[in-house]
């Protein structure tokens, strides 16, 4: 009778135990749906895994989800902390079949991890741990590990400029009966890195062979992933960064550009960053190779702000500070053009330390290319720094040569008065005393200083500036008599404090604040350069576009719409 008392608590607990199983499933079913796809997602539904999870391999493995989600989102320290954690829990699970597969995982996530750091003798370190683990089983899911670990491999061998070697382990992989066993997501993602291995490969060689074989592989990529689930639009972004490349190897310049910022403006669910600031990259590359400075200045402005927030490419980063060194050269821009220069040095010899840990056969040629140009740039620099400094120099010495003359002038003329004061007696005291006066007379007048108190000129200074924080030289009647009534004071002392501090009246000073304003603006937002001549001058506080363009040429050299039509022509 005590034993048939249990039953129904034993009943009970294996429907409660199958409700978390069925619980279970559903939640890894939607973290399956969101995978690379949405990565917030992904991680929300991981974590419910864990939550439900019936065992500790169920538990890790809502873990795994949620490390690749993290590194998924480029935070590679906070993946990799995760990870390592895993590997400390893997020692509970019984199940031998798991342990390996999410061992398996593990490793490899870690693999990419490194990579991500820039610490690829650390990747090659996970890739062999990962492979002496294979060998412990021959069962169907370590096939499928396998394959994943000789294409982490052939990554791996990309980064090190083993491009032929990477080549033949991914071809080895597509003839392998076992690619059956890949994901979806893992042929598409093999077709890409041949595509990309290609293009390295006819950078070094320069083959039209490896062009179209590159060519032939990102089409390949194209068909397989464009109607994946979720996949759509990054796979169209990818398309067209990928013509973008081919042309640009091509010699299509302008073709290239096109394509390009076609990828850039495809809506994503979710930021791919590094291909988002890759686009970015591109752009600014393509306008180098356009001679277009200021574009390749913007773009590459915006690459490295990005890269600032999500460090992902050392390579890329090194590029773009050699092209904005290069592109500030072009404007005569020598100081920035020498501060690109030298973080370009520092990051390349960062790099460089890459063969000190290993890996002897980094192919440094493209690296060796840029440290060489960057230097020669510096070189040039500096001996444009000592043309200025000789040009300098010699100003200085005409200067003292006039000084010189002058002084020797005003020492004959003394001698020749004494001599004159010699000959006259008591008449040259007089004469003295009179030049003493007359000099007195022409000496500046006290009313040239400032005889303002101290405290109303600071008074007044700290009123213009919070005037022009608040941009209130954009109003219409903004005047002399407007800022004294605001700043407190009387129109004379604000005109006197103006001319002395920007040595301009107040109208120049007026005109100034508004011209720098408008030219700042019509930069930086492209849809005002639609606007009437008429409307911007009233945005600037000017009554008509006549009065407008007449002090904007006075200012800057040119009229507004000359000035507009530079701008829209640049980018």
């Amino acid at each position: 009778m005590s034993k048939l008392y249990f039953i129904p608590f034993l009943i009970l607990f294996s429907v409660h135990g199958q409700q978390d199983s069925q619980e279970y499933s559903y939640w890894r079913q939607k973290t399956d749906e969101f995978y690379r796809i949405h990565n917030d997602s992904t991680m929300h539904y991981a974590k419910k895994m864990q939550e439900t999870a019936t065992s500790s391999c169920q538990y890790v493995d809502g873990v795994m989800f949620e490390a690749n989600a993290i590194y998924f989102s480029r935070d590679c320290e906070a993946s990799k902390q995760l990870c390592k954690n895993i590997l400390g829990k893997l020692d509970k699970i019984q199940d031998e079949k798991c342990y390996l597969r999410l061992k398996s995982h593990v490793l490899g996530r870690l693999m990419y991890i490194e990579k991500c750091l820039g610490n690829y003798t650390k990747a090659l370190e996970y890739i062999e741990m990962n492979k002496k683990l294979l060998k412990a089983t021959k069962e169907p899911p370590s096939k499928r590990s396998a394959i994943s670990v000789l294409y982490q491999s052939a990554l791996i061998y990309k980064e090190l400029g083993r491009y032929q070697e990477a080549i033949t382990t991914l071809h080895n992989i597509l003839l392998d009966d076992a690619t059956s066993l890949l994901s979806n997501l893992s042929i598409p993602s093999i077709y890409m890195a041949l595509g990309d291995l290609y293009i390295k490969n006819y950078e070094v060689s320069q083959q039209q062979t490896d062009l179209d074989s590159a060519e032939i592989y990102y089409e390949k990529h194209f068909e397989q992933a464009k109607d994946l689930k979720g996949q759509e639009a990054y796979t169209k972004q990818l398309n067209f960064i990928n013509k973008g490349v081919i042309a640009q190897h091509k010699g299509n310049t302008k073709e290239a550009l096109s394509y390009f910022k076609r990828a850039k403006k495809i809506p994503l669910i979710e930021i791919r960053h590094f291909t988002d600031q890759k686009i970015d990259f591109l752009i600014a590359e393509t306008f180098d190779k356009l001679k277009k400075p200021d574009s390749v200045i913007y773009y590459g402005n915006q690459f490295l702000k990005k890269n600032e927030k999500y460090a992902r490419n050392d390579q890329l980063k090194l590029e773009c500070y050699t092209l904005l060194a290069n592109a500030h050269h072009q404007l005569q821009e020598l100081q920035k053009a020498y501060n690109f220069s030298a973080l370009a040095l520092i990051e390349n010899s960062k790099l460089d330390t890459l063969k000190s840990k290993g890996l002897d056969k980094l192919n440094f040629l493209a690296l060796k290319q840029i440290q060489e140009e960057n230097e020669l740039l510096l070189l040039e620099q500096k001996k444009s720094f000592w043309f200025q400094h000789k040009i300098i120099v010699a100003v200085g010495l005409i200067l003292l040569l006039i000084v010189i003359g002058r002084f020797c002038c005003t020492e004959i003329s003394k001698k020749k008065k004494k001599k004159e004061k010699e000959l006259l007696a008591g008449k040259t005291r007089i004469k003295e005393t009179e030049v003493v006066n007359l000099k007195e007379e022409v000496s500046p007048p006290q009313t040239m200083q400032l005889n303002i108190k101290k405290e109303i000129v600071e008074k007044v200074i700290e009123g213009l500036t919070k005037l022009e924080k608040e941009k209130a030289f954009l109003r219409d009647d903004f005047n002399l008599n407007y800022i004294a009534k605001e700043l407190g004071s009387n129109t004379s002392y604000v005109s006197k404090i103006i001319n002395h501090h920007t040595e301009k009246t107040v109208k120049e000073y007026i005109n100034n604040l508004r011209i720098q304003y408008i030219m700042k603006a019509l930069r930086e937002e492209p849809r005002l350069r639609k606007h009437s001549l008429d409307a911007i001058a009233k945005d600037v506080g000017y009554s008509n576009a006549s009065s407008f363009s007449k002090i904007f040429k006075k200012n800057v050299g040119v009229c507004p719409s000359h000035y507009i039509r530079e701008l829209k022509e640049v980018v």
